[in-house]
């Protein structure tokens, strides 16, 4: 006991040299009723190169307890959408109608999976739109994708970021007919055992439903952690490359092509960042630039958020079960904490 003491306290003394701990563990418990939510706590991990930096749950949170994370999901169906960009079979420039033959329409044959990921590719965005298509889940992917192609566009193909689910789940049947395998398949194979995941899987699993891909997946606070290490480490999970850094890059980068902004969740929140600009789109993540600092992230509609900030070289999680526009606010004021606490890294 009497060497394990003084380790416990230089750990303890490196942490809080890197990281304000103490404040983030009072701002945890101080709004832990508006993260508690229906999951009764939160969890708010952080790391870099590798390393843990900072861990804290509240309630009856844990980093392992799996929880729904709504369209956090579309991180990791764009990492799996990577990887086959990675190996080649696909490309971001791909048009859709190349393997969904009921896309070779005038209005919808030359979008591209590029724009779909971008939510760039005319769709209508919000929830409701593709919750009108979910209910066709049992009729099979392609059948309810097929349904997708015979709706009008809401705006031109490049014309409008519309922020929303449809065309990731186009992509999802993408990736299905250019594979050959299912898309839980591909989940499974592509990002849960390269990773090593141990509490995520997609809804709809179990009874072979269609997946809702940018919105279906069911995550924990250390899990999500590894897909972030990876994309950290630029594509590496020890000794296994699952993507390269140029496609890591891509992955992280504008796609949007300065497309206006038709539909945004982050509008309301422009000020709460203080930023005029309004957050553009990667690949599955958003772009949020700050006077002080950029980071990516993909936050759902429970709250849980995750991001990378590549400026300073770490990245984390915060774990909830709640609402967004409950958990945000309390986003932004962790974001303030490490500004104020963690030194300016070179990239």
């Amino acid at each position: 006991m009497r060497y394990l003491l003084p380790l416990l306290l230089c750990c303890s003394s490196l942490l809080h040299a890197q990281l304000p701990a103490r404040a983030l563990d009072s701002l945890l418990e101080a709004h832990r009723a508006a993260l508690s939510g229906r999951g009764g706590g939160a969890t708010l991990l952080l790391a870099r190169d590798g390393q843990m930096l900072y861990s804290h749950s509240v309630g009856s949170f844990t980093a392992d307890k799996p929880v729904p994370i709504a369209s956090a999901s579309k991180w990791y169906a764009g990492v799996l959408l990577m990887t086959l960009v990675h190996d080649g079979t696909l490309s971001l420039d791909d048009k859709v109608s190349k393997y969904l033959p009921s896309f070779n329409r005038p209005d919808k044959k030359d979008i591209t999976l590029r724009q779909c990921f971008a939510l760039t590719a005319g769709f209508a965005g919000g929830s409701e739109e593709l919750d009108e298509f979910m209910k066709y889940r049992r009729e099979g992917f392609a059948a309810m994708v097929d349904r997708i192609a015979e709706e009008p566009l809401a705006a031109a193909p490049g014309a409008q970021l519309n922020y929303g689910g449809i065309g990731m789940q186009v992509v999802g049947r993408m990736c299905e007919v250019a594979s050959g395998k299912g898309w839980h398949q591909l989940f499974e194979e592509r990002v849960i055992r390269p990773l090593g995941l141990r509490h995520t899987y997609y809804g709809g699993y179990r009874i072979g439903a269609a997946p809702r891909v940018a919105g279906g997946v069911t995550s924990s606070a250390s899990d999500y952690l590894k897909l972030l290490r990876m994309l950290a480490a630029g594509g590496r999970i020890g000794d296994t490359v699952l993507l390269s850094p140029v496609e890591v890059r891509e992955l992280l980068a504008d796609q949007t092509g300065g497309a206006a902004i038709g539909y945004s969740p982050f509008t309301k929140y422009k000020t709460l960042f203080g930023t005029d600009r309004d957050p553009r789109y990667g690949i599955g993540n958003w772009i949020i630039r700050e006077p002080s600092f950029t980071i990516n992230t993909s936050p759902g509609a429970f709250g849980f958020t995750p991001w990378i900030d590549l400026g300073r070289g770490y990245y984390g999680v915060l774990a909830v079960q709640s609402a967004g526009p409950r958990v945000m606010p309390v986003f932004r004021k962790i974001l303030a904490e490490i500004d104020g606490g963690l030194g300016r890294r070179e990239k």
